[in-house]
């Protein structure tokens, strides 16, 4: 098979028909392609004959999927192959899109062909599937893929005005559960009160964990407090040592550290990362950690998250 290369050579006429909505079975209620061809390789001929906007009610988040329909022809003069995966991506925006999940009627994944060898003058027929990241942005796919080509052949899709019943529904649900999580203002954990700073919102609440997040762009700063009744016979220092041994690195050494007026021993992987441990007065066990953020910068925030150890 040559070096690939990828020449656009656009010969349909783009049609765009705004769908209505989820239909009852999740899938886009009215047939909105765009009709596309492109030359790959100067070996076969792409043609997207349609595109669906269907929901994967198998996913916790019930997410919507761009399905695409091609015609693949070989326009050479002899057998030719083509990778189905390696050849194919696609992206919104920036962000690059993940293979779906969704199955056909056999149970098979979407986009997983093997390599498919072509006879000259015939044509197969593909289906791929991407889990969308955005109801809205354009979907941009690329049959260049991940090979050497320096020009693909692309296509664009629409997914504006086509999300899913199932979809609009999840979102409105977790926009409302996040808001009122936002709401939080303290809790009673296992083994210590605790309370959410001004600055900080609660992703999660439960009777043993708290979990904050900083309310700033940048990264996603968050620090949790987790509280359990189960004891630590050999102290948090022991607990921590048993811990850092997980990270593989000799000069990662644990350390003593004080809470909320008590002696916590932790360890820093990272200068954004952190894992402390302590007790409570019934020897059950306390851990303060942190993702994208020191602990020089968390400490305030946790003497101010902790209201009391019991």
């Amino acid at each position: 098979m040559k070096k690939l290369l990828a020449i656009i050579m656009v010969t349909g006429v783009c049609l765009s028909l705004v769908g209505c909505g989820g239909s009852k079975d999740g899938q886009s209620a009215a047939p909105d392609y765009t009709v596309q061809k492109v030359v790959y390789d100067d070996a076969f001929e792409i043609e997207c004959i349609n595109d669906e906007v269907i929901c994967d009610k198998q996913s916790s988040s019930k997410s919507d999927n761009l399905v695409i329909t091609v015609n693949v022809k070989n326009i050479g003069k002899k057998d030719s192959k083509i990778t189905s995966v390696a050849n194919i991506m696609a992206r919104q925006d920036t962000r690059t899109l993940y293979s779906s999940s969704l199955k056909d009627k056999k149970g098979n994944f979407y986009s997983f062909y093997r390599d498919q060898i072509i006879k000259p003058g015939k044509t197969k027929t593909f289906k791929y599937a991407w889990k969308l990241e955005d109801s809205k942005e354009k979907v941009i796919v690329d049959f260049r893929g991940y090979t050497t080509a320096t020009k693909g052949g692309k296509m664009a899709f629409k997914v504006d005005g086509r999300q899913s019943k199932e979809n609009a529904k999840y979102v409105a649900e977790s926009k409302k559960e996040y808001e009122s999580k936002t709401k939080i203002k303290d809790a009673k954990l296992t083994n210590c009160d605790v309370v959410v700073p001004e600055g900080w919102f609660a992703r999660s609440v439960s009777d043993t964990r708290l979990e904050m997040q900083k309310k700033a762009d940048g990264p996603t700063q968050i620090v949790a407090i987790t509280s359990y009744n189960f004891k630590l016979p050999k102290g948090p220092e022991a607990e921590a040592k048993k811990y850092v041994k997980n990270f593989n690195n000799s000069k990662l050494k644990v350390k003593k550290y004080k809470v909320a007026g008590k002696t916590f021993y932790g360890f820093e992987p990272v200068d954004t990362q952190f894992y402390i441990y302590g007790q409570a007065s019934n020897g059950g066990r306390i851990e303060v950690s942190g993702m994208q953020i020191s602990w020089k910068d968390a400490q305030k925030v946790v003497e101010k998250m902790i209201k009391k150890i019991r």
